[in-house]
């Protein structure tokens, strides 16, 4: 007999009010000492509610006093700026961590030859057919960006601009 499929707990998320596993929220927890902020790792002890891991959500519970309600507790300007604040920085190291994986994998790829770079080679593979996946740098030219979004759009080819400098 197979075993059972794991059950994969699901939460709402307070700002945009959608349901998703878990381990995708950040949860923002009230100790019990009443201190409210960020729990990363969803282990602190209390009680506890979670909100996407985006800036935009957490501002519309603090907004529409969410957090309050789901924390039991009345959360002070000084609380809101600083959950803000903290949860810009999660967001800004988040970002960095998976831009540097990327650049590391990227690098692996060049030297397996798997790799191919410049705006003409790029665009001529893609016609070919045989890129599965299309980088940009965010600080590449206007006419750069366009002519190989044109190429990604007319064969189906997945384009991702990455942040300036990142590539």
């Amino acid at each position: 007999m197979p075993p059972k499929p794991r059950k994969i707990p699901m939460r709402m998320c307070v700002g945009c009010r959608e349901m998703k596993p878990k381990k995708e929220l950040l949860r923002v927890v009230r100790s019990p000492e009443g201190l409210v902020s960020l729990d990363p790792t969803g282990k602190k002890p209390g009680r506890g509610a979670y909100c996407c891991y985006n800036a935009e959500c957490l501002r519309r519970a603090l907004r529409q006093g969410q957090l309050d309600r789901q924390l039991e507790v009345r959360l002070g300007e000084e609380v809101n700026a600083q959950l803000t604040q903290t949860m810009q920085q999660l967001l800004a190291a988040v970002n960095h961590e998976i831009e540097s994986r990327v650049t590391s994998f990227l690098g692996l790829c060049l030297r397996a030859g798997r790799l191919t770079t410049g705006q003409e080679a790029c665009v001529e593979l893609i016609r070919r057919g045989g890129a599965a996946l299309a980088l940009v740098d965010g600080g590449a030219s206007a006419n750069t960006l366009k002519r190989l979004s044109d190429a990604c759009r007319s064969h189906d080819t997945p384009l991702y601009a990455l942040s300036p400098g990142a590539l």
